[in-house]
Order: C-alpha cells, then structure tokens, then sequence
C-alpha cells in the first residue's frame, strides 16, 4: 500500500526512534563477547560477514535497481558501515556513556556538513542547538581540564565515528531515489572492509585472531544477533536516512542515549558523575531545540 508522504515520514521516524533504543542495549552483546575473547572489531567482522550473506538474496532480486543507482551508494556506505564499526570497537575499549555521547553529537555535525556541502541555512535556533552540543560535549571531555580533546583511543573512534555517520547519512538523504538495498549493500561491506583494517591494525583494544573454540562457541549467537536485529535494523535505518533530515534521524536516534545511558548506569555501574550528566542533558537539549524548529528548508537546486 503506498504511503503520503506524512505517512512515510511517520513511519519511518517510529523505525528510527526503534532501532535507536535497540540499539542503546548493543554495549551488553558487545562486552559479552569480548569478555569471550571476542573484540568489537572481531565481532563487527563477523556481523557484517554474517549480514553481507542474509543481504545476498535481497541484492539479487533489486540487481537490476542497484547497477543502475551507479556507484555513488558505495562511497555512502563505506562511511556508514565504517562509522558503526569504530562505534563498536570503542564500546568495548572506553567507558559506554563516553561512546554514547561523543558519537550522538552527530546531528551538530550533520547541520555543519548539510551547510558546507549542500546550502542548507543555519538558522538561530540551529545556532543554539549546535551551542547545547558543543558545550555538552565539552563538559564529557573535562573542559576544567584545560582544551577538551577525548581521553583515549575509544573517546576518539566514537567522536569520529559520529562524523562519520553525519557525512554518510547527508549522502543517504541526497540519494533517496535509490532502491534502499543498495545502501545497506554498501553498508554491509563498508563494515566489513573497516573491521578488516582495524583487526590487521596494531592497536590498542584490538586483540589478535579470536580463539577457535571460543569462536566456535559464540559464532551462532552472533549469526542470532545479525539476522534477528542487524539486519532489520540496517534496512529500517537506512531507509529512514533517505526519507528523512539528516539532523532529525540524528535527533530521533537520542533514543539509544537515553537506553543506554540508563542501562549502562543501572546494569553495568559504570562511573556516571556530574560530567557526563550535565554534558548528556545538554546534548538532549540540542536535540530537543533542533526537533522543534520545524520542518528544515529544502535544500538549494
């Protein structure tokens, strides 16, 4: 049944704002594994390995829609797919709420980008809500601590993959006429060729190869994990990407901050001190003000 436009931006706002709290609960998979011997950039390796399989039969069928979409998708999905492999990577080597909150300023980042590439004004109230992010993300960082840069190699994958899935999600917005195979195609493999990096890559946080029988023990409840909840996720994501705003999928998905900031708080004990308080409110509160101003304008031809 077709859908009014109003319908489709509904509908995809709700998988969105789903997906997001989902996805707010990634952390406890994500240290359980590892504490298995499994580290994220194994376990995005083998999501997406898993994922690129269970996208095969659907690449198949859209075949003829993906070669005429061209190649511009590729490009798109190597940042996506690349962005949520060093999300990943750094739930498991920096604190949660630190992961949570450098990568979800990405709507600042994506009203920056959609001005720089594409025109789109900045309005006042696009002014204060990139000053709530900043001085959100500040304040995590320890402005009190002199220039706040990230702590460590975890605080830095977040923080870039968060720039990453501004710029991939502007492209996915510019390319809504795409059958949306193609951008989880281009996602899938845009993962596992950055996961293939990072596990080659001496690095901190990234062990060597998984033990065989710990993989052995584990691989069904990450085939689980990526046919039950990548993959739906994947698809009901990225078509949302091309339905909607950039700046308002970065707003909806606050979801999983607000998840997984419980969560981890709750479930994990993980330190939760004033910082990171005051930071994730006024982070909030930038989403919050981007949300309600309206619909943005369109972009200039």
């Amino acid at each position: 049944m077709a859908l009014s436009p109003r319908q489709r931006e509904l509908v995809a706002s709700a998988a969105v704002l789903i997906s997001g709290a989902g996805w707010g609960l990634f952390w406890m998979p994500a240290r359980s594994f590892n504490a298995q011997g499994i580290d994220g950039a194994w376990l995005s390796l083998w999501l997406f390995v898993i994922s690129l399989v269970a996208v095969l039969p659907f690449v198949a069928w859209h075949w003829q829609a993906i070669h005429r979409a061209g190649s511009a998708f590729i490009l798109t999905g190597l940042f996506n797919g690349a962005a949520f492999t060093l999300y990943t990577v750094s739930l498991v080597i920096t604190d949660v709420i630190h992961a949570l909150l450098l990568f979800y300023i990405s709507p600042a980042w994506a009203t920056l980008i959609a001005w720089a590439i594409r025109g789109e004004p900045i309005t006042p109230r696009r002014l204060i809500a990139l000053a709530l992010a900043f001085a959100g993300l500040a304040i995590v960082l320890g402005v009190s601590d002199g220039v706040p840069l990230p702590h460590n190699l975890g605080d830095w994958l977040a923080l870039t993959a968060g720039m990453m899935w501004a710029y991939g999600s502007t492209r996915s917005n510019a390319e809504s006429n795409i059958v949306v195979t193609a951008p989880v195609l281009g996602f899938t493999v845009g993962g596992m060729l950055a996961a293939l990096v990072l596990v080659n890559l001496p690095i901190e946080g990234v062990a060597g190869a998984p033990d065989a029988a710990a993989l052995r023990q584990s691989l069904p409840w990450i085939a689980l994990v990526s046919i039950v909840a990548f993959v739906p996720s994947t698809f009901a994501l990225l078509w949302s990407t091309q339905v909607l705003n950039p700046g308002r999928v970065g707003i909806l998905l606050m979801s999983e901050v607000v998840v997984g900031t419980v969560s981890v708080a709750l479930l994990a004990g993980e330190p939760f001190g004033w910082h990171e308080a005051i930071g994730a409110l006024l982070i909030i509160a930038a989403a919050f003000v981007e949300m309600t101003g309206g619909r943005r304008s369109a972009a200039p031809a």
